[in-house]
């Protein structure tokens, strides 16, 4: 039995976003469900014209494990000209919300920020304070995976500045 290949990203997406950026550029972000039950896989293609997509790049979101609490991946939205991607996951006793800021340019997508919220579960009190940290290297959307975002958490734990 042969195995059907399609070029279209829209087959087998689960959903799909499109964003208008500066200079008119407009980024289409089709997401699919990976063979890790836990986790997404996010495509990321300039669209050139009505028809033609331009592939860029693709990530992982987080994996939750089995039984751990969050939502994993939540949403993707556009700030200002950042592409936001959001994310849920438990450490804990904590809540973590997990933002990554992406810009696009030279036709490649860049980490520019991460930032997190951490909200005590059991507190009546809940604190929605922001962390927020700029990378200091280049890391670029291929970069990033399920593993990438836990290191980048265990280092704010730690309190170090940048990343």
């Amino acid at each position: 039995m042969s195995k059907i290949v399609s070029d279209s990203p829209k087959q087998n997406a689960e959903l799909e976003f499109s964003f208008e950026l500066e200079n008119n550029k407009i980024i289409k972000v089709y997401i699919y469900n990976s063979s890790n039950s836990f986790s997404k896989n996010l495509k990321f293609y300039e669209q050139k014209n009505k028809d033609s997509l331009f592939y860029i790049g693709s990530m992982e979101s987080i994996s939750l494990a089995e039984g751990q609490f969050g939502e994993g991946f939540q949403e993707i939205y556009q700030s200002d000209n950042f592409l936001v991607i959001q994310q849920s996951f438990g450490d804990g006793k904590y809540l973590i919300l997990s933002r990554l800021y992406f810009i696009y340019e030279k036709k490649r997508i860049r980490l520019v920020k991460y930032s997190e919220q951490q909200i005590d579960r059991f507190s009546e009190n809940k604190n929605f304070t922001e962390i927020e940290y700029r990378m200091s290297k280049n890391i670029y959307i291929n970069n990033i995976t399920s593993d990438f975002v836990y290191e980048l958490h265990k280092s704010l734990a730690r309190g170090q500045g940048k990343i």
